[in-house]
């Protein structure tokens, strides 16, 4: 029997129950959510995993805590707001209660991984802000048109600066930039080009072959020394240990996403260190974004890095 994306056989049972990629399961009305707790129902112990626990509000932890039968989960979604989300106090209480609940490890435990280090880059555009400042200014557009069409400007922006980066790396260094939007990918990649700059692409219309042949290429062939492509295509799932720079040409909306990408670099078999780039455009939107970013990376360290803080070793 199909619920969703598992499958049960009526004549089976199974004592323990594992959810890999358990953040998916974060919105409890979701279809996906519903048919994970039939089939919870009939399993005595269940387990959760997950690297990204806590994507953008406490409130996402109630589903994973309910699955497990964790006695917060079986709060209701009101009270649970109410009593652990909102202040540093209240999401300080909930790390308290989730001690020996979370197994949380960091990659320091991968001995011969080298560092990551995040610089942030201030950058003003040649061409100045004009493009940027019309879509700003067009009142006919409604806001959520509007903020995409800004994040694309933004990206194109950074175009030139993205170029004489990849130009300044040393020899074997080898790159990956991350965009939100399909067609930033296919306009950069004709830009790296006409630069005499060998790249391949990763968009999420590609098939399986090509989205292999083009990790296949960056991985093993030292003249393609850039990999573009949109975070949610090429910012989970694949292993592209061949870079050792990162660039985001546009900052994805919560810090796990943004982690989980510059991990396709920064993970097992990664023999150097990796230096991570995000490139900012001042009173712009950039500003907004990082802002958030900032705050959405506090609330996930004062909960799952206070847990992983607390445990023996650590």
């Amino acid at each position: 029997e199909r619920l969703g994306g598992l499958v049960r056989d009526p004549g089976l049972a199974f004592e323990v129950m594992a959810i890999d990629e358990a953040h998916y399961l974060k919105e409890h009305q979701a279809g996906r959510t519903r048919n994970a707790f039939v089939l919870a129902t009939r399993i005595p112990r269940r387990y959760v995993v997950t690297g990204t626990p806590l994507l953008n509000r406490e409130v996402e932890l109630h589903t994973l805590l309910r699955m497990t039968g964790h006695r917060l989960g079986s709060m209701s979604l009101r009270d649970f707001r109410k009593a652990y989300t909102g202040t540093k106090e209240r999401r300080g209480e909930l790390a308290a209660a989730l001690k020996g609940w979370m197994l949380r490890r960091r990659k320091d435990v991968l001995k011969e991984l080298g560092t990551k280090a995040r610089q942030v880059r201030f950058i003003s555009p040649p061409e100045g802000l004009g493009a940027y400042n019309e879509i700003h200014a067009d009142m006919s557009l409604y806001v959520m048109p509007k903020i995409v069409k800004l994040r694309q400007a933004l990206e194109a922006l950074k175009t030139q600066f993205l170029i004489e980066t990849v130009e300044g790396l040393g020899e074997g260094d080898k790159i990956i930039i991350f965009c939100e939007y399909m067609a930033t990918v296919q306009a950069m990649k004709a830009a790296f080009s006409a630069s005499g700059i060998h790249c391949v692409t990763l968009v999420g219309s590609d098939s399986a072959k090509r989205r292999q042949q083009a990790i296949d290429a960056f991985q093993n062939d030292p003249a393609v020394t850039v990999f573009i492509g949109t975070t949610s295509a090429a910012g989970v799932g694949i292993t592209l240990t061949a870079a050792n720079y990162v660039a985001f040409a546009s900052l994805p909306w919560t810090p796990a996403l943004m982690r989980q990408a510059e991990d396709r670099a920064y993970r097992l078999g990664q023999t150097r260190d990796v230096m991570v780039i995000v490139p900012l455009i001042e009173n712009t939107l950039d500003d907004g974004v990082w802002k958030l970013l900032q705050s959405k990376q506090e609330t996930e360290d004062d909960v799952v890095e206070s847990v992983r803080a607390a445990l023996p070793g650590e």
